[in-house]
């Protein structure tokens, strides 16, 4: 009889032991366990190089955009001029470049009157009311001469070819309505003569307009129905000067604002017609008659602008 040695038999219990009702069942088991391991160990190292992969391909593509950016804003040229009110519009090119254009502002009023300070009294000596004469006319020639200079500027834009503007009308629009409004206050301040206030001024055949009281600049007295010169022959008497110093200067300061005494009549009636019906719409532009009437008008502010710059020198006696 022979016997198995126990080493064989320690080899035979090690092995698995296969179920005789189900022996295919029982040798699939071990292969089944081992797959999922094996496909853990290469499917983690391959998410970590396609994550890399993608974050390398989107830092690329984001290089890339940024340079190009950088090589647009450093060949875009950058174009500024200043835009001055003293060239022919015959120079202005049909098809300008775009340019950021610098506006200059109107003309500051810097005349140096030589009012006395006004003081207040409850009865007033010659002195201190040749100071308030003086100072109403002042403030009254300052506020003219500064809507004046505004006016001028617009003619000298629109003389310079900068016409248009937002909506259907252009600047031709602002300066008609900026020379009667100053009219109305040429009326309302006396300048050739007495207020000519609540009463109609006709700038057309049909448009018309009342002027209004002048301000009071918060200094008593009766000069609001008063007009520049009347006030300013206030001044001369309240100076203690001769009658014939008295006559003399009021002599040639009437002179000077008698262009401005017959407030009645508009001198630009013409122009506002045809402005109203035509220049405002963009229309009748290339004409002659068009040049012609920005020219009257340039005249009559710059004439307008040496007078009432000229009025300081009356007050200096």
């Amino acid at each position: 009889m022979e016997t198995t040695p126990l080493s064989s038999q320690k080899n035979l219990s090690s092995q698995p032991q296969i179920n005789p009702s189900n022996p295919l069942n029982d040798l699939e088991q071990p292969l089944e366990s081992m797959s999922p391991q094996k496909s853990k160990n290469w499917l983690l190292p391959l998410l970590i190089i396609i994550a890399i992969l993608s974050l390398c391909i989107a830092s690329y593509f984001a290089y890339q955009n940024y340079r190009l950016k950088q090589q647009a804003l450093q060949a875009q040229p950058l174009n500024i001029s200043t835009a001055t009110p003293d060239f022919s519009p015959s120079e202005i090119s049909p098809t300008p470049t775009p340019t950021t254009t610098l506006t200059l502002l109107p003309q500051a009023v810097t005349l140096d009157f030589p009012c006395p300070l006004v003081k207040t009294q409850s009865s007033p000596s010659p002195d201190q009311e040749s100071a308030q004469s003086c100072q109403v006319i002042e403030l009254r020639v300052r506020d003219l001469l500064q809507v004046t200079y505004n006016t001028h500027h617009l003619l000298r834009e629109i003389q310079n070819g900068q016409i248009q503007q937002e909506g259907p009308l252009n600047k031709v629009n602002n300066l008609n309505n900026g020379l009667s409004d100053l009219w109305l206050k040429i009326a309302s301040y006396g300048l050739g003569t007495d207020p000519f206030v609540n009463q109609h001024i006709f700038f057309s055949a049909n448009g018309f307009s009342e002027a209004k009281n002048p301000p009071t600049y918060g200094i008593s007295g009766p000069y609001v129905q008063m007009g520049i010169p009347r006030i300013y022959d206030q001044f001369l008497i309240n100076s203690r000067l001769s009658e014939q110093e008295i006559q003399d200067k009021s002599t040639k300061f009437l002179s000077l604002l008698e262009p401005y005494s017959n407030i009645t009549i508009y001198p630009h009636k013409d122009f506002y017609e045809r402005a109203y019906n035509s220049y405002r719409k963009g229309e009748l532009l290339t004409t002659t008659q068009y040049k012609t009437d920005l020219e009257k008008i340039n005249k009559w502010l710059t004439s307008l602008e040496k007078v009432l710059e000229q009025i300081p020198t009356f007050l200096n006696l």
